[in-house]
């Protein structure tokens, strides 16, 4: 592969897909760590948001095309303000079906959000890896771009080798169907595994002891401590490690042997479990 520096100087400074990235909040360029950028290295259509740790106000969204990457300033703050070096703040990746030229909107097929605390680093460097991975339509492969995403150069990579900035997360999957985000070096590595959510679960069985019965037991999920929303539960998987004790179906269990039980259930790179007493 042709040096990655040189890649980075001859990148054209606007490529076709940079209209698509204008929706949503905007906001000028900040210095150190005033930037925090989401590439995604996925065919499909995202929608990002960005939250404050709290996540009680939104300081931005918006779309990322498939394979490309979009800078964030903090434009729709309620108030002037930057992202700073020492924060947290929280990205979430709405990932959509679509894999067209064009954004549209539909249901989420994944919904993913990691907890980011930006820092200075050499992102130069850091976004050479991402390049080996074939985040940008690199020589050779533009036609393919042109044709599935509507791109001619993908990512305008001159963009980014100015600008101070201070995070960068990457969307990825390896299947299609599951997806997560990685940041900072790991967007370089292709055996990154995901950072588990920051979501907070719980489960409870009203109660410690139950009979070998056909009966069907309702399992009582919290999530950041509400009931789960209907887009949790879809993209969530329900299981036990005590296949022998146990059977879990959706949001109810039933106990077919005695010992001790385990019902689960996992969503985001993070589980809940609880247990019992089969008798």
């Amino acid at each position: 592969m042709r040096n990655i520096h040189a890649f980075l100087k001859r990148a054209a400074t606007i490529v076709a897909a940079s209209a698509a990235l204008t929706f949503g909040a905007a906001g000028n360029a900040q210095a150190g760590c005033g930037t925090i950028w989401t590439f995604n290295m996925t065919d499909h259509w995202m929608w990002v948001t960005i939250y404050d740790l709290a996540k009680t106000d939104h300081y931005d969204w918006g779309w990322v095309a498939p394979h490309n990457g979009r800078a964030w300033h903090a434009g729709g703050a309620r108030t002037p303000m930057s992202y700073m070096c020492g924060s947290y703040y929280h990205v979430r990746a709405e990932v959509k079906p679509n894999t067209g030229a064009t954004a549209a909107d539909g249901p989420n097929i994944f919904d993913t959000e990691i907890e980011i605390n930006p820092q200075l680093k050499n992102w130069l460097e850091v976004i050479g890896s991402v390049v080996k991975m074939g985040l940008t339509c690199a020589a050779g492969d533009e036609a393919i771009c042109a044709v599935k995403w509507g791109l001619e150069k993908g990512f305008d990579m001159a963009a980014f080798g100015n600008e101070s900035s201070g995070g960068i997360v990457c969307l990825v999957t390896k299947d299609n169907r599951n997806f997560y985000w990685v940041e900072s070096e790991g967007c370089g590595d292709k055996n990154a595994k995901p950072k588990p959510t920051s979501v907070k679960m719980s489960i409870d069985l009203i109660g410690t002891r139950f009979p070998v019965a056909p009966k069907q037991n309702r399992i009582f999920l919290t999530v950041d401590g509400k009931p789960p929303t209907p887009e949790v539960l879809r993209l969530g998987q329900w299981s036990t490690t005590t296949p022998k004790v146990v059977k879990v179906s959706g949001g109810a269990f039933q106990v077919i042997g005695r010992g001790k039980g385990v019902v689960v259930f996992t969503y985001g790179g993070k589980s809940a479990s609880a247990s019992f007493q089969g008798y």
